[in-house]
């Protein structure tokens, strides 16, 4: 069963979405595609890095952005 957000004067803020999984507050919203709907996953930074990230910390994600990124530039 899914929880429903509570709308406040015509708005949702982060702060009014909780993490899926602990319930402290989003810090990263994950858009995915799947079957041509896009499916939106909210977590707090330590959950969306340990159960949607190849990383163990994040630190080492951005580690291998700028190593992609040098290395698309040496071409």
């Amino acid at each position: 069963m899914e929880e429903e957000t509570e709308i406040k004067d015509g708005k949702v803020t982060e702060r009014d979405v909780k993490c899926e999984y602990c319930e402290n507050p989003i810090t990263i919203n994950i858009i995915k595609k799947k079957g041509g709907v896009y499916v939106v996953k909210y977590k707090c930074n330590q959950c969306g890095t340990e159960k949607e990230c190849r990383f163990s910390k994040i630190s080492y994600a951005y580690d291998e952005m700028l190593k992609m990124y040098w290395n698309s530039k040496k071409r």
